[in-house]
């Protein structure tokens, strides 16, 4: 039995998901704690593959994050679906932006033409995706909240609460974990034949610099 292994540990915490190649979900499960990808992966994914009476064997393709998100997260799973892709002969890695497919989802379910969702990243900071067609773009949000179009269906994280404007829908990033993963699932599964590749390397996707980089200007 071939089985995909989706991850995102971009957003919050990990999320990793089993599904059969037609992407139906064998296994889903989601840790929002501080350092749960780096500390939880390898022994999750071996917990799961048990409970269904797989191995490792049987993984021949891993769909990542490579962000926008948490710098950290980022690394952590990319790093490890790498190398866990290294260990197996012929097994394939793709790498998709978590929120591009979880805006494309919301599009694809709202009866608005564009659909955009804003994941903070700092107080004043936050990562914008929007969908439009078959259109997708990614932006660094600084300062300031990004102007809503007329009609535009805009979801927010809670960090975003203090921010009072009609069309608004808040999700919290443990939702948005949770959702993410499922959007990932789905759109792949729907441009299953042009997005698998294989990689041997995924450029991430930070749109920021890390706090150390910043620090040194």
């Amino acid at each position: 039995m071939k089985v995909r292994l989706y991850l995102d540990t971009s957003i919050l915490g990990l999320a990793f998901a089993l599904t059969d190649e037609h992407g139906k979900i064998l296994y889903e499960d989601y840790t929002s704690s501080k350092g749960a990808a780096s500390l939880s992966l390898s022994l999750g994914l071996r917990s799961a593959l048990e409970k269904l009476s797989l191995n490792e064997s049987h993984v021949t393709l891993v769909v990542v994050s490579k962000g926008p998100g948490t710098f950290t997260g980022i690394r952590i799973g990319l790093a490890w679906a790498m190398g866990f892709c290294t260990k197996a002969s012929g097994r394939q890695l793709l790498g998709v932006s978590s929120l591009s497919c979880l805006a494309s989802a919301f599009r694809q379910g709202s009866s608005h033409k564009k659909t955009s969702i804003l994941l903070a990243n700092t107080k004043n900071t936050g990562f914008l995706a929007s969908s439009e067609e078959n259109k997708s773009h990614l932006s660094f949000v600084e300062e300031c909240f990004p102007e809503v179009e007329k009609g535009e269906t805009l979801f927010v994280d809670s960090f975003y609460e203090r921010i009072e404007r009609l069309g608004i829908r808040e999700i919290s990033k443990e939702d948005l974990a949770r959702q993410a993963l499922q959007a990932m699932i789905s759109q792949v599964n729907i441009y299953d034949q042009s997005l698998v590749a294989k990689n041997s390397f995924i450029e991430p996707l930070y749109l920021r610099k890390s706090s150390v980089e910043e620090k040194k200007q």
